[in-house]
């Protein structure tokens, strides 16, 4: 297996290739960033040609990132010291397949592990941090001076947390508001509870995630509640279906209970 520096040197070339060829192609990528104002600037595309262009790569590499990364917008994940641990691809057309796909630039490096932002959110350890789903809503908020990280879905992972909570103790979880950003609140912050860290969430309208707020209203401050008053407006509100519907089961509800004494 190639070393993690090889594959290191690899995506760095990639990527500044990469970043040559969508600066040659104004047709996608000025449609592309007014339509998605919030995504990266530090972008790039790749194709199968400039993949064979680079010369030395193993199979390996090419293996392991190609089905990610071809006929996509990429964008770098970066670690502390501005280590190059990823890619975030999202798709320019609607026919091509699921929205957004991310893959380490190394496959001993599970994509599990993967946070976006975290590099820039550990300059601002006495701030809040703000936990969200997708690479937009990190950009979104940092228009508003917001320390944010996006945890690349819904679903918060044990390597995730850890990261996090070696950072910081002051959590915002920022999910989407849908089921699965719902249920996501619930299963991130029992794992965060693990670390012994309390966290505040955001409760967004049916629909709405961080950007789409941001672009509203301007920020989403309006919608931060402790984990109680979360829980209190899962168990009473009128509309109780639609949150019920987010969890898993009455196990859930009687865990994130137990976890917070509520």
């Amino acid at each position: 297996m190639s070393t993690f520096i090889q594959h290191k040197k690899w995506a760095i070339e990639l990527f500044e290739r990469s970043q040559q060829l969508l600066a040659s192609r104004p047709d996608i990528s000025d449609t592309f960033f007014k339509e998605h104002p919030y995504f990266p600037s530090e972008a790039g595309i790749v194709n199968d040609s400039l993949l064979a262009g680079m010369t030395g790569l193993s199979s390996e590499f090419r293996d392991h990132l190609s089905n990610t990364i071809i006929d996509r917008i990429i964008c770098p994940i970066y670690y502390p010291n501005k280590l190059l641990i990823g890619f975030v691809a999202r798709v320019f057309d609607s026919e091509q397949g699921s929205k957004y796909l991310f893959r380490s630039i190394h496959p001993s490096i599970p994509s599990s592990v993967l946070l976006y932002g975290l590099d820039e959110a550990v300059h601002h350890c006495n701030e809040e941090f703000y936990l969200v789903e997708g690479v937009t809503d990190v950009i979104a908020l940092r228009t508003n001076q917001r320390n944010a990280m996006a945890s690349l879905g819904a679903h918060l992972t044990f390597a995730q947390a850890a990261q996090i909570c070696f950072f910081t103790n002051d959590v915002i979880i920022a999910f989407d508001g849908d089921k699965s950003g719902l249920k996501g609140i619930t299963d991130a912050t029992l794992m965060l509870a693990q670390f012994e860290v309390l966290p505040r969430v955001c409760i967004f309208p049916q629909g709405l995630d961080p950007a789409d707020t941001v672009a509203s209203r301007g920020d989403i401050v309006f919608y931060i509640h402790s984990v109680i008053e979360f829980y209190l407006k899962l168990m009473s509100t009128r509309d109780r279906k639609s949150y019920a519907e987010a969890f898993a089961s009455e196990e859930h509800r009687r865990l994130l209970r137990e976890a917070f004494k509520l």
